[in-house]
């Protein structure tokens, strides 16, 4: 039986997703594909967690949920720091408005804490001027101080710090984490 309850939940669920997604996500980091993954499997989430609170399907499926979210993990693209972020907003808009709560002044409170949590840390103004890459270098560096001038020269831009990932003497590769400021950003 579909109660009004639903109704409501799914209608905050489906609103927040959108801001949450289109306004922030989509307009921040223009990724059609990833905006399409995030709404959907909030989506679908709402569908599972309004699923399992509402019938005694108990301990074992919820367990059974979580092992489905590693498989999905597992065999998909990895997504980056930030993506990661946004994917655990909305894994947890969907629990929050999937648990089929009639406090719907806590439900909305949570809601918003979320979509001004990643409103400000996600703002373009926020740490604008740092940068994050993987870069891997035609040599093999021994010397941070020489490993610094070759990212500066091919990156442009102040190295702010490094963390080599990968040496490869072999074909004399190595990969590196780079943290840099463009010149001339602030």
């Amino acid at each position: 039986m579909i109660h009004t309850n639903f109704f409501l939940n799914f209608g905050i669920d489906l609103a927040t997703i959108l801001i949450f997604t289109g306004a922030f996500f989509y307009q921040r980091h223009k990724r059609r594909d990833l905006f399409v993954t995030f709404t959907f499997f909030n989506i679908a989430m709402f569908v599972i967690v309004t699923l399992i609170a509402d019938t005694p399907l108990g301990l074992g499926a919820s367990f059974g949920l979580f092992a489905l979210l590693a498989l999905i993990r597992l065999r998909s693209e990895e997504f980056s720091n930030y993506e990661i972020g946004y994917f655990f907003g909305c894994l947890t808009l969907a629990i929050v408005n999937g648990s089929g709560s009639e406090n719907y002044l806590l439900t909305v409170a949570l809601n918003t804490i979320i979509l001004l949590s990643i409103g400000i840390l996600d703002h373009p103004r926020i740490m604008q001027s740092v940068q994050h890459a993987t870069v891997s270098l035609d040599a093999v560096y021994t010397d941070d101080a020489k490993t610094t001038a070759a990212l500066e020269n091919l990156l442009n831009a102040e190295v702010l710090g490094f963390s080599i990932t990968s040496i490869d003497n072999v074909h004399d590769v190595t990969t590196m984490s780079v943290e840099y400021k463009k010149n001339g950003s602030y």
